[in-house]
C-alpha cells in the first residue's frame, strides 16, 4: 500500500469514531515515507500503532512521538534491545501466525521472552501481546498454564492477538467487507505456506494453486544478478497490494495473498464472536490443582550446615548409621583451662566442654558478591544462614527458574547474641585498666610502667574495639533475614525472629501462614544457632542444664543437653504451585500449632500442659488423625526435667489413646544425640528427622539409647524408642515434630509424604539392614576401629580366609592383656579415674560366649567388642551404638 493510500485509509477509519489500530511493516518504509506516515498517524490518532519487522532507527523515531506503540519482538535479543530503548508494549508472535511472521515457533518465543521478563524482574513494567497459533480454549489454557509456571500470573499484563480465528466467525462476513471467497478458502484448504524466506520477509498464507507460481517468481528474483536493493524492490513489486486484493476481490484472485495462520488447517466451520470469546476466557484452568486457603505446603528445597553434614543426603546417612558428632570443644575456639571446671557449682565457668561442632567456616563469600573486608566482619551465624539459604534455593531449582522477587519471603529464627560488641569490649578494658591503676599497691613508678604497657597493648589490639561501617551489620541477629534477601535479591517480606529453641519451627510456621494467606508464593524459612563461645557454655552451666557425659535422650543416663551449632533452611511453596511447576517435593506440611506455658512454673521450666495445648491446636487444624502418626520427633533435649515433661505431654496426647485402643506404641525419636542441641536451630534439625522418615520410609534409629529410666515403662505409655531403622508400612507416611523454647514457647509441626512428585530416596536404607549383634546367639566376636565399623559385611569374606583362625587366636590373647589394664568402657567425656573393666567387657575377655555375636559358629572364644556396652567416647563413625567423642577423650578414658 502506498503512503497516500495509507493516509487516506487512516482518515477514513478515524472518521468512524471507533477504536482502531494501524500497522507498519518497517522494512518496507524508507525514512521519507516513514515521516509521512508518522504525520498521518499523529493527525488521526489510532488507538494502537503496531510496528512489525522493526528497524531500530524507526523505533527510535516513533518513540519520540506520543503514539501508543506496540513493537514486534520475535526473540529475546530483540526484546532486550527494544526494552532498553524504551518500548514497553511488545507483540511476541511465532511462526504459526498469519501474515508477516518470525522464524521462531510461538511457544519458544513466548518462553524466551517470559524468561527475560522474569530475569529482569520487569513484569510490572511491560505489556506482552502473545500471537501465533491462538484460536480456541486449548490454546488459551496453554498460555494460562505457561504464565502460572513462570510465576508471573497476576502481575504481568498479557493480551492475546488473533487473526485467523476472527476470519472464521460469522461476523467477519456480516460486519466487514471480507469476501466470502476468503472464508471459503480458509475452510477448504488444509495447508499454509510461508513466502518471502529468501529475503527474510516471511509471510504465512493459505496454500492456493497460485502460491506455487509466486514462490517460483520469488526464487527467480533471489537467484538473479540484481543487487540486494534491487531484489528488495522487485520483491515489493511482486507482493505489494497482494493482501489488499485478497480482502477486496469478490472472486478468487491468483495474484492475491490470502494470509492465514497455521491453525487454518484446524478450522473447518464458522462460529460466532461470542462463542469464540467464551471459549477463550471461560474456565481456562480446569485441570489446575485446587488451591484453597489451607492447602498443604510443599518443602521443595533443603539446605543444611550441621555437625557431621553439609547436605541433607549426608545427614540422612548419619541418621541411618547412627553416627554421633559430639566432641570436646577444641582449644582453638577458646582456652579450655580458663572456662572449664570440674566443680559444677562454680558459676563463673562451665563444667562441660562437649559440643556438636561444624567444620571451620569458609569466609570467602565472593560467590555472594560480598567483598573480603565485609566478609571478615560477618558473624558465623550470618555466614551459616547464607550458606544454608544458597543450598536450599539450589536444591529447589530457584536459580534455574526464579520466581518474581516480590513474592519470595524470608523468615529466619536466631537467638540473641551472647558475645560482646566492640564498644562493650572497649568499656570493659577501660574499666579493667582503671581498676588496675587504682590498686593501693601501684605506686607512681609502677603506674607509669603500667600506663606505658597499656598504651602498647591498645595500639596492638586497637581493632578489637573499633567499628567499621560493616561491623555492626555483620554482628546483628535482626538483620539475618534481610542479609539473605539482599544477597539473593528476594523482594518479599522478611522477618528475623527469636523464639528460643523453637525458633526454627516458628520461622517455618510463619512461612506456612504467609503462603496460605497468599502474601507470598515462595517462603525461605529456617534457623541458625548462635555462635558457641565461652559465655554460651557458662550461662547454661549456671542453670545446671548441660551434660558433661553426652547426649542421651529418653535414656537412663540423661543428665543434661549438649550444645551444638549450625543451621538449616527450607524452601516452601503451596502444593498446587509446586505441582504446577514440576517441583520435586521432600514432604508436605499440613499445619502447625503453637502455645505458651503461661504462668505455670518458672520462666525456664518446661510445662507439659502448655506443650499439650500446642499439640491440640496443631491437630485441630489438619485432616491427619494423631492416632495415625507413624513417627514423632520429640524436642528431647536429654535433660531429666525436659524429658519428663515432654513424656507427660506425648503420653497424654498420643500414647494414652493408642494404648487404650490397643494400637501399637508410637515410635519417638530425638536427633540431638547426633548433632547436639542447636538452640534456635534445633527445630530445623528435628524437622530433618521427619523428612528422613518420609523420604526413606524408615523410622530414624535413636542414637545413644540403651534403656529408659528404671521407673519408666515406655510401652505402657504407648510409646517406644526405635534403635533400628524400621520400615514404615503406611502408604502415606505421617510425622509430627516438636520444638520447645525457654519462656514456655511451644511449637508442633505436622508433615506427611507427598501425594505425587516425591523426591527419590536420598540414600539406600538397605545399607543398614544387617543383623544386630544382640539378636544373634553364638560365640564369635569382633572389634572394629571406627573407620571400619561401617563394613560388617566383610566378616563373611574374612571367615573363608585360611589365615583366619590363627589371627583370631592372636587377637584373643591381645585383648586378654588389654582389657586387664584399661578402664574399659565409660560414658563420660570428662577425665575419669582409672577403674577395673566393666563386668561386661571382663566377661568378654574371659571368653564368655553368651554376650558374643555369632558370625562364625565353627569358631569359639574369639575376642571382640560388645555393642551392649555402655556408651563410650568415639569419633562418630560406628553403626548402631557407635562412639560419640573423639580421640582426646578416648585417651583420657584409658583407651590406647
Amino acid at each position: 500500500m502506498s503512503t497516500a493510500q495509507a493516509c487516506a485509509l487512516l482518515e477514513e477509519t478515524a472518521a468512524l469514531g471507533i477504536p482502531f489500530g494501524a500497522g507498519i511493516v518497517s522494512v518496507s518504509e524508507n525514512d521519507a515515507a516513514l515521516e509521512l506516515i508518522i504525520e498521518c498517524l499523529e493527525a488521526h490518532r489510532p488507538t494502537l500503532v503496531v510496528l512489525a519487522a522493526p528497524q531500530l532507527d524507526h523505533v527510535q523515531r516513533l518513540l519520540r512521538t506520543d503514539l501508543n506503540l506496540a513493537v514486534h519482538a520475535p526473540n529475546g535479543a530483540m526484546f532486550r534491545a527494544l526494552f532498553d530503548m524504551g518500548v514497553r508494549t511488545f507483540i511476541i508472535e511465532g511462526e504459526e501466525a498469519g501474515g508477516h511472521v518470525s522464524r521462531i515457533g510461538s511457544l519458544s518465543a513466548w518462553q524466551e521472552v517470559l524468561n527475560e521478563v522474569r530475569r529482569r524482574r520487569i513484569q510490572n513494567e511491560v505489556h506482552l501481546i502473545l500471537a501465533g497459533g491462538i484460536y480456541n480454549e486449548r490454546s488459551a489454557r496453554l498460555i494460562t498454564q505457561l504464565l502460572d509456571f513462570s510465576g508471573m500470573a497476576g502481575e504481568l499484563a498479557v493480551s492475546l492477538q488473533m487473526g485467523t480465528a476472527y476470519l472464521a466467525t460469522h461476523e467477519a462476513l456480516s460486519l466487514t467487507p471480507l469476501p466470502a471467497t476468503y472464508q471459503k478458502l480458509l475452510f477448504s484448504l488444509d495447508e499454509t505456506i510461508v513466502t518471502g524466506e529468501t529475503l527474510h520477509r516471511n509471510v504465512r498464507q493459505l496454500a492456493t494453486p497460485a502460491t506455487t507460481d509466486l514462490l517460483e517468481r520469488e526464487w527467480s528474483i533471489f537467484t538473479s544478478t540484481l543487487d540486494l536493493s534491487e531484489k528488495k524492490d522487485a520483491y515489493e513489486r511482486l507482493y505489494q497490494g497482494a493482501h489488499r486484493r485478497a480482502i477486496t476481490s469478490p472472486e478468487h484472485d491468483p495474484l492475491a495473498s490470502y494470509m492465514a495462520g497455521a491453525v487454518a488447517i484446524l478450522i473447518d466451520k464458522p462460529l460466532s464472536l461470542m462463542a469464540l470469546h467464551q471459549a477463550l476466557i471461560t474456565d481456562v484452568r480446569p485441570d489446575a490443582p485446587a488451591a484453597h486457603q489451607h492447602e498443604p505446603i510443599a518443602i521443595v528445597g533443603v539446605g543444611v550446615l550441621i555437625p557431621g553434614a553439609d547436605s541433607l543426603e549426608e545427614h540422612f546417612y548419619n541418621l541411618l548409621m547412627k553416627r554421633c558428632f559430639i566432641r570436646d570443644m577444641p582449644d582453638d575456639r577458646f582456652k579450655r583451662s580458663d572456662y572449664l571446671t570440674d566443680d559444677p557449682d562454680d558459676r563463673s565457668r562451665s563444667y562441660s566442654g562437649l559440643a556438636g561442632l561444624i567444620g571451620e567456616l569458609d569466609k570467602d563469600l565472593s560467590m555472594f558478591r560480598i567483598p573480603p573486608r565485609v566478609a571478615k566482619e560477618l558473624a558465623g551465624f550470618q555466614i551459616i544462614a547464607l550458606r544454608c539459604a544458597h543450598r536450599a534455593l539450589t536444591d529447589a531449582g530457584f536459580f534455574r527458574r526464579p520466581v518474581p522477587s516480590g513474592m519470595v519471603a524470608t523468615f529466619v529464627g536466631v537467638n540473641g547474641s551472647t558475645s560482646q560488641s566492640p564498644t562493650e569490649r572497649m568499656l570493659m578494658w577501660a574499666k579493667t585498666r582503671d581498676r588496675l591503676l587504682a590498686l593501693p599497691e601501684v605506686d607512681e613508678d609502677l603506674a607509669a610502667a603500667l600506663q606505658e604497657l597499656f598504651e602498647r597493648y591498645e595500639s596492638l589490639y586497637h581493632d578489637d574495639w573499633v567499628y567499621t561501617e560493616d561491623t555492626r551489620t555483620g554482628q546483628l541477629q535482626s538483620i539475618v533475614a534481610s542479609r539473605i534477601a539482599n544477597v539473593f535479591d528476594l523482594g518479599g517480606m522478611t522477618n528475623t525472629m527469636d523464639a528460643a529453641c523453637a525458633s526454627g519451627l516458628a520461622a517455618i510456621s510463619q512461612g506456612v501462614t504467609m503462603l496460605n494467606e497468599r502474601r507470598c508464593d515462595v517462603a525461605l524459612a529456617g534457623a541458625v544457632g548462635p555462635a558457641l563461645g565461652p559465655d554460651t557454655f557458662v550461662s547454661f552451666a549456671s542453670l545446671k542444664a548441660l551434660s558433661a557425659q553426652g547426649s542421651f535422650p529418653f535414656d537412663a543416663r540423661a543428665d543434661g543437653f549438649v550444645i551444638g551449632e549450625g543451621g538449616g533452611m527450607l524452601v516452601l511453596k503451596r502444593e498446587s504451585d509446586a505441582l504446577r511447576h514440576g517441583d520435586r517435593i521432600h514432604a508436605l506440611i499440613h499445619g502447625w500449632g503453637a502455645s505458651s506455658d503461661g504462668a505455670g512454673k518458672g520462666i525456664t521450666a518446661p510445662n507439659h500442659t502448655g506443650q499439650r495445648h500446642a499439640l491440640d491446636v496443631a491437630y485441630s487444624r489438619v485432616a491427619i488423625n494423631p492416632l495415625d502418626l507413624d513417627f514423632l520427633e520429640c524436642h528431647a533435649t536429654g535433660t531429666p526435667v525436659g524429658d519428663h515433661e515432654e513424656r507427660l505431654a506425648v503420653h497424654g496426647f498420643f500414647g494414652e489413646p493408642r494404648h487404650r485402643l490397643g494400637k501399637p506404641p508410637l515410635p519417638i525419636g530425638g536427633s540431638k544425640a547426633v548433632t547436639g542441641h542447636l538452640l534456635s536451630g534445633a527445630g530445623i534439625v528435628s524437622t530433618l528427622s521427619a523428612l528422613f522418615a518420609v523420604n526413606l520410609r524408615r523410622i530414624p534409629p535413636q542414637v545413644n539409647f540403651e534403656q529408659a529410666p528404671p521407673d519408666i515403662d515406655l510401652e505402657s505409655l504407648g510409646l517406644r524408642v526405635v534403635t533400628r531403622p524400621e520400615a514404615i508400612a503406611s502408604p502415606e507416611v505421617r510425622a509430627g515434630v516438636s520444638a520447645f523454647g525457654f519462656g514456655g514457647v511451644n511449637y508442633h509441626l505436622v508433615v506427611s509424604s507427598p501425594r505425587c512428585n516425591a523426591r527419590a530416596p536420598l540414600v539406600n536404607p538397605a545399607i543398614a539392614d544387617f543383623p544386630r549383634f544382640d539378636d544373634l546367639a553364638g560365640d564369635t566376636l569382633f572389634l572394629f576401629p571406627g573407620q571400619g565399623s561401617q563394613y560388617p559385611g566383610m566378616l563373611h569374606d574374612l571367615r573363608d580366609a585360611p589365615q583366619y583362625p590363627g589371627h583370631a587366636g592372636t587377637c584373643h590373647a591381645y585383648f586378654q592383656r588389654v582389657f586387664r589394664r584399661t578402664v574399659g568402657s565409660t560414658p563420660a567425656c570428662r577425665p575419669q579415674p582409672r577403674r577395673n573393666p566393666t563386668p561386661t567387657l571382663q566377661r568378654i575377655a574371659e571368653g564368655h560366649s553368651d554376650l558374643a555375636a555369632r558370625y562364625f559358629p565353627d569358631f569359639r572364644g574369639a575376642p571382640g567388642a560388645c555393642p551392649r556396652a555402655r556408651h563410650r567416647p568415639g569419633d562418630g563413625r560406628g553403626p548402631f551404638g557407635g562412639r560419640t567423642q573423639r580421640a582426646p577423650c578416648r585417651r583420657r578414658a584409658g583407651f590406647r
